[in-house]
């Protein structure tokens, strides 16, 4: 979430305030990239001279679209992402997985380890789930079935929508890669009730990759505005089922 003016000032008001305990005082400000100007101009002073024993830590993701005014009054610290093997060890470590498996969550994630964890959640096996289900109708072009589809993704909440959208992205992109032999465990990224991207990435080639992540980003755009899901849903079902059937 955006943090807001009122944030701010509420920032500014605990910083102003003694520590209760130990004497030091700390504020992680997650996403400053979501800042805007006059959020930051509420708190430009207080980044330039935090009071004495305050740390502030701004985390992003990409430094890049942080405000300028932002960035120039902290000191930059890239944390490098984990080598697959480091990822790999981890993960059997932390989940119990196998090396299999953690190198197939490692390709899916791109190395993030909280968004691998979040993968091997029943919410988000789930949402796999239903988007294999909703690529197969597609393909056969059952509306009646697909309307009830698009009825359930759109009684998720709008963040669920959201991640299952981008999940929805993510996994046309995978099959695109599959299908250049890009990946070494092909039929393994995602495997559910005998369909997996190597078989999807038949129909996802250079004549529609484009335009299928074209459409879903567009929907993800109309749902982070609070459109009617369902209607952009039965919308960007009927691109995508006459794009995924343009012959290479």
């Amino acid at each position: 979430p955006k943090i807001s003016v009122g944030d701010a000032m509420l920032i500014n008001q605990f910083l102003l305030d003694k520590p209760y305990q130990f004497g030091y005082k700390f504020v992680i400000l997650w996403y400053p990239e979501e800042m805007n100007i006059p959020t930051a101009n509420k708190l430009l002073k207080s980044f330039e001279e935090p009071p004495t024993n305050t740390f502030i830590i701004a985390i992003t993701n990409n430094k890049h679209k942080v405000l300028p005014t932002i960035l120039s009054r902290f000191y930059v610290h890239r944390f490098r992402s984990l080598g697959r093997e480091e990822f790999i060890t981890t993960m059997v470590a932390v989940t119990g997985i196998s090396q299999l498996e953690a190198s197939i969550l490692y390709t899916r994630s791109e190395g993030n380890l909280a968004k691998a964890k979040q993968m091997l959640s029943p919410k988000s096996i789930e949402k796999d789930t239903l988007f294999v289900h909703w690529m197969r109708l597609l393909y056969q072009a059952d509306l009646k079935q697909l309307s009830l589809v698009c009825e359930k993704i759109a009684e998720m909440s709008r963040e669920d929508q959201k991640i299952f959208m981008n999940r929805c992205l993510e996994n046309v992109r995978l099959a695109y890669f599959v299908g250049q032999d890009l990946y070494q465990e092909q039929e393994n990224l995602l495997d559910i009730d005998g369909f997996n991207l190597k078989g999807f990435s038949k129909f996802i080639h250079d004549k529609n990759v484009s335009l299928l992540a074209q459409e879903f980003e567009q929907a993800l755009y109309f749902i982070e505005r609070n459109s009617t899901t369902k209607l952009t849903l039965l919308n960007l079902s009927i691109k995508v089922a006459r794009y995924l059937r343009i012959k290479i």
